[in-house]
């Protein structure tokens, strides 16, 4: 990516950072009530791939000279909070695929509504790649965890 990144690129991007982020972050919230094997690793993949994301968007953001800025703490203690009311009464593999699938919706509803307001601006075809990558890999990960219903 070019080092002079145009607004509309940077606006995007920060908002794909908080996306991965919210996204490895419910997993993280999520694994310790995991009791099925195969629904941990497949998580344990997804996370994985949410951290190359997130690695890929901070790179860009170091060589431009700027920081990713993460999730607020309001935004990560609702997840955390989420986490914990819809996992009091139930921690069925089945209700945590679903809380899953839900919220991976969200983000892919989110990202590709993002993604069609910025393809009508200056930001980067770099940058709409990215997004469109992540819409993919979310859109596969929701198909993924249908079989934990």
């Amino acid at each position: 990516m070019e080092k002079e990144t145009n607004a509309a690129s940077l606006s995007l991007l920060e908002a794909m950072y908080k996306n991965v982020r919210m996204g490895a972050d419910s997993i993280i919230d999520i694994m310790p009530k995991i009791i099925d094997e195969d629904l941990r690793s497949e998580l344990t993949s997804e996370l994985e791939r949410y951290d190359e994301f997130s690695k890929e968007i901070e790179k860009i953001f170091l060589n431009i000279g700027k920081e990713a800025k993460d999730q607020g703490i309001f935004a990560k203690l609702g997840t955390k909070m989420s986490v914990a009311v819809n996992t009091l009464v139930d921690v069925t593999t089945s209700h945590i695929a679903e809380m899953m699938i839900q919220g991976g919706t969200m983000g892919i509803t989110d990202a590709t509504k993002l993604l069609r307001e910025y393809e009508t601006t200056s930001c980067s075809e770099d940058v709409l790649d990215l997004t469109r990558r992540i819409i993919k890999y979310e859109e596969e990960t929701v198909e993924r965890l249908k079989k934990f219903l």
